[in-house]
């Protein structure tokens, strides 16, 4: 005999058909679905509304939970890390350079010529100012401590 499902997979069921039924997936079109969801044990008349808000707070929940797990897949991915490199390729091609030089010159202004650890910083080199290692800056990144020495300072190379 085939297992009843509980209300609370009803509850998920119902969500995945609307949201697969909409136009666009997006997030309103979950909220919309979710809404639905919530229509259909209304109108039943099986649940009230804290037990309707419960299953709704556990759906997101496990969403929430499902998006954690693949962004740490996706952190993992050679792919996805290849197709962030040839998108700030892209980026970086098709931004005008002497703009870009122009904003990094102003930036070294700011930052009298050193930057820490902690904060982001775009194309170029960066050049530890303990042990003078170099660090190649491909897209915009937070800045880490120095993989050779762990010092937190560091000034930007030019040629």
């Amino acid at each position: 005999m085939p297992k009843k499902p509980t209300r609370y997979e009803i509850y998920v069921e119902k969500v995945y058909s609307s949201f697969e039924q909409a136009a666009d997936r997006t997030a309103s079109s979950l909220f919309e679905a979710m809404e639905d969801a919530k229509a259909y044990f209304k109108a039943a008349g099986q649940l009230g509304k804290d037990e309707i808000d419960t299953m709704e707070q556990f759906f997101m929940r496990d969403y929430q939970a499902f998006i954690e797990q693949l962004n740490k897949q996706a952190d993992q991915s050679i792919w996805v890390h290849s197709l962030k490199d040839k998108f700030s390729e892209l980026l970086a091609d098709m931004t005008d350079h002497s703009a870009v030089q122009a904003f990094e010159f102003k930036q070294d202004l700011d930052h009298h010529g050193e930057y820490s650890v902690g904060e982001i910083v775009a194309l170029g080199e960066l050049v530890c100012l303990a042990c003078g290692h170099r660090h190649p800056v491909d897209f915009p990144e937070t800045i880490q401590p120095c993989t050779q020495c762990g010092h937190s300072h560091f000034s930007r190379f030019s040629d």
